[in-house]
């Protein structure tokens, strides 16, 4: 399982040098890629699973997460905060490759590893969100290499996808990363966007009892936490779900305590300033279609 890692996708016929080589060379290294073909049959490459940053693991767990430029489409997978992933086979670029864009599908912590939070400012939250931002900072960084203009990102998602990019639209630590944005079907003032603080915390200690850990110091807690494989972070979670039929997202955005650092979300998305970018927001069809018999106990067939 890669956890920090992205997909880039580059329509060929206006990459400029990336034409002449499947191999880029990035100030971190080289990176190989593809050639596919989109659904009209035109050629582009494919760089995926570029590492932006350390696996998250062990002491890391836990810790912040052509000369013609062509416009850069960045999306965000939904899945609650607690599924999905960046992969071509769930979100390919085909479609997009038959017009003149670069299109970036990232990848975040999510879940437990990605959303705990014990409202301080060692586990404050949110840190599948600054994965986020460190993604879009690298592309910020790297994306002339693949033919994209870092001065044109647009950044769209679905969902809780939707919802990440309703807050980069207030996150202090999103300024000036990207220049448009697309929601479908989910922003961060939705019921199931967010978690309060305390219900945080309270959910943050639950889960430290059910892996067998203490909940307090705070530093034990962590040290236990850090021992854990990442397995038993999925499966317990799995046994964590009150309401699972229903639509509860367990682990989510939290507005982080004052004294955490790099604060992602320091107030309600209501109450902070917005980005002055052009917005497009929708739903899509049948959205949240998977929740209905549970929520009335009606199935079709």
């Amino acid at each position: 399982m890669v956890l920090a890692a992205f997909a880039v996708a580059s329509f060929c016929a206006f990459c400029g040098h990336v034409l002449a080589a499947e191999t880029l060379i990035i100030p971190q290294g080289r990176i190989r890629g593809t050639v596919r073909q989109s659904r009209d049959s035109n050629p582009y490459y494919a760089f995926l699973g570029i590492p932006y940053a350390l696996p998250p693991v062990e002491d890391l767990r836990f810790k912040p997460s052509s000369d013609v430029k062509l416009p850069v489409m960045v999306f965000v997978h939904g899945g609650g905060f607690l599924m999905g992933q960046a992969t071509s086979n769930m979100y390919g670029p085909e479609y997009f490759m038959d017009h003149n864009v670069v299109l970036v599908t990232i990848q975040y912590r999510l879940g437990v590893l990605g959303f705990l939070s014990f409202g301080n400012a060692e586990v404050p939250g949110n840190l599948g969100m600054k994965d986020q931002v460190l993604a879009l900072q690298w592309i910020q960084e790297n994306i002339e290499e693949f033919g994209g203009n870092p001065d044109s990102v647009t950044i769209f998602g679905e969902s809780a996808g939707a919802a990440s990019v309703s807050y980069h639209l207030v996150s202090p630590l999103s300024k000036g990363l990207f220049h448009r944005a697309i929601l479908q079907s989910g922003t961060a003032s939705c019921s199931w966007a967010s978690t309060p603080a305390w219900l945080a915390r309270d959910r943050a200690h639950a889960f430290a009892t059910l892996v067998g850990c203490p909940t307090q110091p705070i530093e034990t807690v962590l040290d236990c936490l850090r021992q854990l494989p990442t397995e038993t972070f999925v499966t317990t979670l799995n046994k964590f779900h009150i309401w699972f039929k229903n639509p509860m997202i367990t682990f989510a955005p939290v507005i982080e305590s004052p004294l955490s650092q790099n604060n992602f979300l320091p107030d309600h998305p209501l109450r902070l300033p917005h980005a002055d970018v052009p917005i497009i927001i929708g739903v899509n069809n049948k959205e949240g279609g998977k929740f209905y018999p549970g929520l009335t106990g009606l199935y079709f067939t």
